[in-house]
């Protein structure tokens, strides 16, 4: 939480095959002033298949996020 306070705005988020044991942590951070957007988030498919269903959920958990927050998101392709 420590770098919102060296810069004038700030936007978390992360993978999504990290995200399960993140999601606390990101919630933290989305209630810091200077977080504008949560992202980058996204689908991972390409890189793994095998996760699909996980990924989805945690995808829908963090847009969760965003809108409880009132925060716009950054999804990649």
């Amino acid at each position: 939480m420590h770098l919102t306070r060296q810069f004038e705005t700030a936007v978390c988020g992360g993978s999504n095959l990290k995200a399960p044991m993140k999601l606390d942590f990101l919630r933290s951070l989305c209630a810091q002033p200077k977080v504008v957007a949560i992202g980058e988030i996204g689908l991972d498919y390409y890189w793994d298949t095998e996760h699909k269903a996980l990924q989805k959920e945690i995808f829908e958990r963090q847009l969760s996020l965003a809108i409880e927050r009132k925060l716009p998101v950054i999804v990649h392709d």
